[in-house]
């Protein structure tokens, strides 16, 4: 039997459980450090503690909780769970491991499971424990369900010879005519990277969207093997518009997830092919930290051209990933009378949007 403690997120005991988990050899996602903020900050984080039935600790999770903007007072949380981690649980330990959520003061009244997977096989065996223990599945993954997984495994000669002509080409490109690629250490780049951010998402007709960037600066900062973002800079330019593309990524334990990029376009940049050396420098970054894959983000299929993100998809598709399928949602209610309400609160605007 497991047992289960819940914490703030990024407490002394937080610390010292990561520390403990790191040294362990275990293969740890980005998402559950004590420092880590990989995109919007919102609502409360807890750090839950999985012990042992002698209650040493195991492994451990970090649940987000937001509220309801239907309902102020209810709380919709979220988290991500490896597989191996739900199958050592069992339908058992996870039904036990909601019992603690319930009994959690200020606890979610739906549970939103993220499941994620580079193996097929192994993503449909998370899947069908979480249905036998009384989740239902999502109609869409919260991130993305097709994506790229470029290999990084061999020599940088190796990886280069995997890629196609173009890509090699723009990498090289990049680095004669001088530009520089290299993390970004210094929070004041926030809003240069929000505005680079937003820039990419108008090009493509995405709405911009807030990212806390000064935290994801030092969440890189402060655990460099398990988040990074790295910036391109203008050979010419002042140091304060010298920014004109950025990338972050994180490890999920297995691969290295492509998470949030920019460029700007100008007359002094001209044809410089910016993504194709910061990518580069993320697949060596991959390899450097110790995983076989590069989840390079959602990718639209082959058939539709005129999908706004078609073009970004092309750029993606000449580092030579296999597609795959890496993540799915399932969902549970934890306290059935505010769940119900919930639902019925949000079914008319799902309607609405023709869902």
């Amino acid at each position: 039997m497991h047992h289960f403690e819940f914490v703030p997120a990024g407490s002394a005991q937080h610390i010292t459980d990561w520390a403990i988990l790191e040294r362990s050899s275990r293969k740890l996602a980005a998402v559950h450090a004590p420092h880590a903020i990989m995109g919007t900050p919102s609502g409360r984080r807890l750090w839950c503690r999985v012990l042992s039935s002698n209650r040493i600790l195991e492994t451990g999770v970090v649940l987000s909780l937001a509220r309801s903007r239907k309902l102020p007072l209810v709380y919709v949380g979220r988290v991500q769970f490896a597989v191996p981690l739900l199958l050592a649980l069992g339908v058992n330990g996870i039904h036990d491991w909601l019992d603690s959520l319930r009994r959690l003061p200020g606890g979610p009244s739906v549970l939103s499971m993220h499941v994620y997977a580079t193996e097929m096989s192994e993503k449909e065996l998370g899947g069908q424990l979480l249905m036998r223990a009384g989740f239902e599945p999502e109609p869409r993954a919260r991130g993305f369900h097709r994506t790229l997984l470029v290999p990084v495994n061999g020599s940088a000669a190796e990886r280069l010879e995997r890629i196609s002509y173009a890509a090699r080409r723009g990498i090289r490109q990049v680095h004669e005519r001088g530009y520089g690629v290299a993390p970004v250490v210094d929070t004041s780049a926030a809003p240069r990277l929000t505005w680079l951010n937003a820039q990419a998402r108008r090009r493509t007709g995405g709405q911009p969207h807030e990212q806390h960037f000064a935290t994801i600066i030092e969440t890189a900062r402060l655990m460099p093997l398990h988040s990074v973002l790295l910036g391109v800079y203008h050979p010419e330019r002042s140091v304060d518009t010298a920014l004109v593309g950025f990338a972050h990524a994180f490890s999920t334990g297995t691969s290295v997830v492509y998470a949030s990029a920019g460029t700007e376009r100008a007359a002094d940049i001209g044809s410089t092919p910016l993504s194709y050396g910061v990518v580069w420098r993320l697949l060596e970054w991959t390899a450097g930290i110790g995983c076989d894959l590069f989840d390079f983000g959602g990718v639209t299929p082959l058939e539709e051209q005129g999908n706004p993100l078609a073009g970004i998809s092309e750029f993606k598709r000449k580092f030579r990933g296999a597609e795959a399928h890496v993540a799915s949602d399932y969902s549970i209610p934890l306290k059935r009378a505010s769940a119900a309400l919930l639902h019925a609160l949000e079914r008319p605007a799902r309607l609405l949007r023709g869902h």
